[in-house]
């Protein structure tokens, strides 16, 4: 079972194409795509974290989108994520607003907001965000990263990518 972290995926959300330059024409195959990119790394089995935006839409419409993708889902709440109520909170294993983690060892803090300061982040934690697009300074502490889809392809993002994206940071 592999672990996976992902952010801002905004289904539904016609105006994401143009705020973050999506390469799509319309919201339609934006989140085809989206489901395919995700499902092409994520099996059933494995467990995704969703650090918040995950749709600005119709109940009906998110619940076809989670219908659809591959894996156990844990959500972090973002901005977007009103609609996420009621009937749909039965497709997330969990619902927080913020969450301390540990994966093979490794604590992580999970926010849909970039922080200046998190719990343990002196003894080696990750903040894990969304949120930014990519367009949080690039002056950030090494220990942090946006796992908004913006930056990794579309794609939710590994542990295992991450501990290399990490390991690369420290040995700079």
């Amino acid at each position: 079972m592999g672990t996976f972290f992902t952010a801002d995926q905004h289904f539904g959300h016609k105006n994401i194409l143009r705020y973050c330059n999506r390469p799509w024409d319309n919201i339609n195959d934006h989140d085809l795509a989206l489901v395919d990119l995700h499902n092409s790394c994520v099996k059933p089995d494995d467990l995704v974290y969703y650090l918040g935006d995950f749709a600005l839409c119709a109940q009906g419409y998110i619940q076809g989108a989670l219908q659809r993708l591959n894996g156990r889902k844990v959500l972090i709440r973002g901005n977007h994520d009103k609609p996420i109520k009621g009937h749909l909170t039965q497709y997330f294993e969990e619902i927080y607003d913020y969450k301390k983690i540990v994966v093979e060892g490794q604590h992580i803090v999970l926010f849909h907001y970039p922080i200046a300061n998190w719990h343990m982040k002196h003894y080696g934690a990750w903040h894990l965000h969304g949120h930014s697009h990519g367009n949080f300074p690039s002056s950030v502490p090494q220990q942090m990263v946006d796992v908004g889809v913006d930056m990794w392809d579309y794609k939710p993002v590994s542990f295992e990518q991450l501990k290399a994206h990490f390991d690369k940071e420290t040995n700079k």
